[in-house]
C-alpha cells in the first residue's frame, strides 16, 4: 500500500486509489501520514513530517511556548502593579485606582507646512517650509524658542551666475560669474581656487602674413623683414624646429612636393611608382579619322600607344598611323619599315622598304570575318620612341592582330618596326582607315618612365 500527498498549506497523506478500502488505514495516513507508524508513541518528536498530527503538535508546542513566557494582562492596582517582579516583555498591566489624566510625551518630528508650527514642538522638531522657493529647512532649538535655519545656501548667492565654490574643508563661498566670453580656470593662487579667464583663440593670420614659432631664427634672407630679419619676397620661408630657411616659391612648382636633404628643404618631382603612366585616352564612333593632340611633350621621351577597335562600317580595311603638330598630321615625313604578317591560309609575309611617298605607317589589316554582327576586335600596341624629339631619332616598334575573312575567327597578325625619316618634333598622331571607313573603338597613350 502507498499513500499519496493531500494539499497544500497542510500537507498530509491519504490511500492511493490502488489501495483496498480499509478506513481504518486511511485515517491512520490521514492523521499520521503513514500506514506503519505506532500511535501509542508518547514521543511528539516520533510523528512523522509532514502528518496532520505533526501540525496539531505544532499548535500545541507554540501555546505552551507563550504559556510559559508569562506574557499576557492583569486589572491590578497601582500598588499591585509596582509590586510586581521582573514582569516578561509584552506584559499589560491596567490600574484599576488610577485617577491621574493621559500621560503625553513628545518626540522630534518634522512638519511639511506653509507657516512654522507654534505646537507641539521639542527641541530638534524639522519644518520644512513648503511654498519657500528652496523647500527652506528650519530646526526648533527649544532653549531659544526660534527656528534656526539649517539650508541657507542661497543667501550665499549675491548675483546672476553666481556659483558656490569649496574655500577648504567645510568651507563654503560664491564666485562672481565672469565676463562674456571668458571661461573657468583652475589657479591654485586664488582665493577661491579657480577664476574667470579670456580663453586661448588662435588668431587666423591675414592674407600675405607670414608667421614663425616663438623661438625660430631665420636664415640666410634679405629683403622683407621679420623680426629684424629680412627675407626675400620672391621666397617661400618654411620652418623647422629652431631654424628657418628660404626655398623657391610654391608658383611655378605645382605638382611637386617640399623635400628636405638634411639641411635645405627644396621642391622635388613626384616620382611615379609604375614604369607607365597614363597620359590620355579617347573613344571614338565610326570615325574616318582619329586625332589625338598633345600626347607627347618633354615630360616623357618614349611612349606606348594601345589601340581597340571594336566595330568597322566595311568588311575589312588596312589601318594607318601617321604623326601630327598642333593638331595637322604631317604629310611630307619619309615612313621607313620593315614589316612581317600573316593569315591563316598563307605564310608570313616579309616587307621592306623606303617609300618616299609614304606619309604613315601601316600598322594592321582589320577584318572582323564572321563574327556577329562585324564586331571581333582589333588590337594594337605601338612602342614609339622620341617623337617630341627635333632630331632624326622617331622609331617605332608594332604588333597587331585581328580576325581573317576566310573562316570564322581566325587571325590575321602583323608585326612592324620603322623610322620616321623627319627632324620635326611631333605632339600628336592620327590613326585612320583606310578609304572612308568609319571606326569604333577606344585609343590609350602612356608615358614611359625614363
Amino acid at each position: 500500500m502507498a499513500v499519496e500527498d493531500i494539499g497544500n498549506l497542510w500537507n498530509t497523506k491519504q490511500p492511493g486509489y490502488d489501495d483496498t478500502a480499509d478506513i481504518q488505514a486511511a485515517l491512520k495516513a490521514f492523521l499520521y501520514g503513514s500506514y506503519t507508524y505506532d500511535p501509542t508513541n508518547t514521543d511528539p518528536t516520533q510523528l512523522p513530517n509532514p502528518s496532520l498530527a505533526k501540525h496539531l503538535q505544532g499548535l500545541s508546542d507554540r501555546l505552551t511556548d507563550q504559556e510559559e513566557l508569562g506574557i499576557g494582562s492583569d486589572y491590578l492596582t497601582l500598588a499591585q502593579i509596582a509590586a510586581l517582579s521582573s514582569p516578561e516583555d509584552g506584559y499589560i498591566a491596567m490600574a484599576s485606582d488610577s485617577n491621574g489624566g493621559a500621560v503625553e510625551s513628545l518626540y522630534a518630528s518634522a512638519f511639511y507646512t506653509n507657516e512654522a508650527p507654534t505646537t507641539d514642538i521639542v527641541d530638534g522638531v524639522l519644518w520644512v517650509d513648503k511654498d519657500s522657493d528652496a523647500l527652506d529647512t528650519y530646526v526648533y532649538n527649544e532653549t531659544d524658542d526660534e527656528w534656526v535655519r539649517i539650508n541657507d545656501l542661497k543667501n550665499i548667492i549675491a548675483a546672476k551666475g553666481d556659483l558656490l565654490v569649496g574655500t577648504a574643508a567645510e568651507g563654503l563661498d560664491n564666485l562672481t560669474v565672469g565676463a562674456n566670453g571668458t571661461v573657468l580656470t583652475a589657479d591654485n593662487t586664488q582665493p577661491l581656487g579657480i577664476k574667470w579667464e579670456a580663453p586661448s583663440v588662435y588668431s587666423q593670420p591675414t592674407l600675405g602674413t607670414t608667421v614663425i614659432a616663438s623661438g625660430a631664427t631665420v636664415t640666410n634672407v634679405n629683403g622683407l623683414t621679420i623680426n629684424s630679419t629680412t627675407i626675400p619676397t620672391s621666397k617661400t620661408l618654411v620652418a623647422t624646429d629652431s631654424t628657418a630657411y628660404v626655398v623657391p616659391p610654391m608658383s611655378g612648382n605645382a605638382g611637386k612636393y617640399l623635400t628636405n636633404d638634411g639641411s635645405t628643404p627644396s621642391w622635388a618631382t613626384v616620382s611615379s611608382s609604375s614604369g607607365l603612366t597614363l597620359i590620355t585616352s579617347q573613344s571614338f564612333t565610326n570615325s574616318t579619322s582619329v586625332q589625338i593632340n598633345n600626347c607627347f611633350s618633354s615630360t616623357y621621351r618614349n611612349y606606348r600607344v594601345m589601340l581597340s577597335i571594336t566595330g568597322i562600317s566595311a568588311q575589312s580595311t588596312n589601318v594607318y598611323f601617321r604623326y601630327s603638330s598642333g593638331g595637322t598630321p604631317n604629310s611630307s615625313a619619309i615612313y621607313s619599315f620593315t614589316a612581317l604578317d600573316g593569315g591563316p591560309t598563307s605564310s608570313p609575309t616579309a616587307s621592306a622598304g623606303r617609300n618616299l611617298t609614304a606619309t604613315q605607317f601601316e600598322c594592321g589589316y582589320y577584318d572582323p570575318g564572321y563574327s556577329p554582327n562585324n564586331q571581333m576586335p582589333y588590337y594594337a600596341t605601338m612602342d614609339i620612341f622620341a617623337p617630341y624629339i627635333g632630331q632624326y631619332e622617331k622609331g617605332m616598334l608594332g604588333f597587331s592582330c585581328s580576325t581573317y575573312a576566310t573562316a570564322p575567327i581566325n587571325t590575321y597578325v602583323k608585326f612592324w618596326s620603322g623610322w620616321c625619316l623627319s627632324n620635326a618634333s611631333f605632339d600628336g598622331f592620327q590613326i585612320r582607315p583606310q578609304g572612308a571607313d568609319g571606326i569604333t573603338g577606344i585609343i590609350r597613350v602612356y608615358g614611359y618612365q625614363d
